[in-house]
């Protein structure tokens, strides 16, 4: 790194504090990706700050105001799933 960088890094972290988390159960969500599945339509990947996301109740992205309504939701983990083998269908 350069000079003075790890004194400025440890300034800021004990003169920042850490963000709160919000106290209401308001929806606060970041879309941090999206792809296209052809069954599905557009697949929006999804960090849930706070509240509930639940299927089949509309949600509104501040970027555009543009509406929509969610269709279901999951989870999904970073964990490598090897299974040892690969086949066809």
């Amino acid at each position: 790194m350069g000079t003075g960088i790890e004194e400025i890094l440890e300034a800021i972290i004990k003169r920042i504090p850490p963000p709160q988390s919000p106290t209401d159960e308001t929806l606060r969500a970041l879309v941090f990706d999206s792809v296209f599945d052809v069954y599905r339509g557009v697949v929006g990947y999804v960090r849930v700050v706070s509240g509930t996301m639940e299927a089949n109740h509309p949600i509104m992205l501040m970027s555009n105001h543009a509406r929509h309504e969610n269709q279901g939701g999951g989870r999904v983990y970073a964990e490598d799933a090897c299974a040892g083998t690969a086949e066809s269908w």
